[in-house]
């Protein structure tokens, strides 16, 4: 996940919980109730079919409150707000990057059956968040993604020498027929500099075994994490100036790459 958005995510955290709060309500999980006026965190949709509805959310796995670890997270679902239909809960799972196990994400996936897709065109969710110690709810519009085999959630990650670890948790919607990565390349990080031009990939200089591999994960709903780590360099070797970058995440997978992309600071903000 994006290291700057996970820093405004604690700040959003911090000023919605603190002085955010709309109004207390009495919680079926007993304890405290708080609604909020504005989201915590994005819920995205994928309309996998006309009756099917996919919501997923990438967010920190801890709320700032009394107790901090999310337990559970559900959701109302409707076509306007305030007119919710049904309710769906989300299936958690909590990632690491690879370079440090204590830098985790929380990936949230829920599939939703409607009537028809124009029932759900736009819908909203009425978000449920649920620690020991609170009940944080919350509305909001989801914002719709085309459909896609995978789901990236990008990421970056200050390494202890000084590096940014670039990469995406990539969770599996639906497996296609005859996809295949071409090389034992699994993941490629291309770094662009504000014109747009590439400044670093990944797989320069590099030299791939040509085989025939799996896209990871296989599994639907299960989550796989690819990631490579930028020093800060240019392909050839030069120090990049200071200034923001983007990074782009590719799984370049046959016959339909994946890709994501985020923007990155160097040097890396503390």
């Amino acid at each position: 996940m994006n290291r700057t958005m996970l820093i405004l995510l604690v700040v959003l955290q911090a000023g919605l919980l603190a002085g955010g709060c709309h109004r207390g309500f009495s919680s079926t999980y007993d304890v405290r109730g708080i609604r909020l006026g504005e989201p915590v965190f994005a819920v995205r949709g994928m309309r996998l079919s006309d009756t099917t509805l996919r919501l997923s959310f990438a967010t920190l796995p801890t709320l700032r409150t009394s107790d901090p670890v999310i337990r559970t997270v559900y959701a109302a679902v409707g076509a306007a707000q305030g007119f919710y239909s049904d309710t769906v809960d989300f299936q958690l799972t909590r990632k690491a990057v690879p370079s440090d196990s204590s830098a985790v994400t929380l990936i949230g996936e829920a599939i939703i059956s409607v009537a028809s897709a124009t029932e759900f065109a736009s819908p909203w969710v009425d978000v449920s968040v649920v620690t020991a110690s609170d009940h944080v709810v919350f509305p909001q519009a989801v914002t719709m993604i085309d459909p896609s085999a995978v789901e990236l959630s990008p990421f970056q990650h200050v390494t202890d020498d000084g590096g940014i670890e670039l990469g995406a948790h990539v969770q599996r919607v639906w497996l296609p027929e005859q996809e295949y990565l071409p090389s034992s390349e699994d993941v490629r990080v291309t770094v662009f500099n504000a014109s747009g031009t590439e400044v670093w990939n990944s797989g320069s200089g590099m030299a791939f075994l040509t085989m025939i591999t799996s896209v990871q994960p296989q599994e639907r709903g299960d989550v796989a994490t690819v990631s490579r780590i930028w020093n800060g360099q240019t392909s050839s070797g030069t120090t990049v100036p200071k200034g923001t970058y983007t990074a782009e995440i590719l799984i370049p997978a046959i016959p339909f790459p994946y890709r994501s992309t985020l923007d990155v600071q160097w040097p890396p903000q503390p």
